[in-house]
């Protein structure tokens, strides 16, 4: 995989999509939560067709704090194992 830069977009396993937010990505990709699949996801599709939500940062945190609360932290950090793109 290529290194993760700041203000990169990476997509997890489950297919939620996070921007980069921090500069030390070696160990865990330190990000933001941006966009969740959602069937009534509106206007924002993946090429794949795949509708999204997106989330504002306070919906983002609660969103991490309840699906995923092992990647909290003052930025959400994804392990690498769990990203499929970058």
């Amino acid at each position: 995989m290529k290194p993760i830069r700041l203000r990169d977009f990476i997509e997890d396993k489950e297919g939620r999509i996070y921007a980069v937010a921090a500069y030390d990505n070696e160990e865990k990709a330190g990000c933001v939560l941006r966009y969740v699949p959602d069937e009534d996801g509106g206007e924002r599709r993946g090429p794949d067709g795949t509708k999204y939500h997106k989330l504002d940062f306070e919906d983002a945190f609660a969103y991490i704090a309840e699906h995923k609360p092992e990647y909290l932290d003052t930025v959400h950090r994804v392990p690498p194992l769990q990203i499929l793109h970058a």
